[in-house]
């Protein structure tokens, strides 16, 4: 009894491993890639904060989106 708790345990627990392995696979590929692209966009807003009209509200956005994206990343 005890060792068929114990095969049912291990089989699951293991199945749980390799699901959490697929999707841990590459995050830290994809969060570099983020923190390289946030980075670009740093510069740009910092090169353009003068900017009146559509490109201050279009360089507002991707300042917001960059914020809730780092969020993301502190979190990870």
């Amino acid at each position: 009894m005890a060792e068929s708790v114990v095969s049912f345990v291990l089989d699951h627990l293991s199945q749980l491993v390799a699901r959490e392995a697929n999707l841990l696979h590459g995050v830290e590929d994809r969060v570099q890639s983020l923190q390289y692209e946030l980075q670009m966009i740093k510069e740009l807003l910092s090169s353009t904060r003068s900017k009146k009209g559509t490109e201050h509200t279009v360089l507002n956005q991707i300042r917001d989106v960059s914020h809730l994206a780092q969020d993301v990343i502190d979190t990870s």
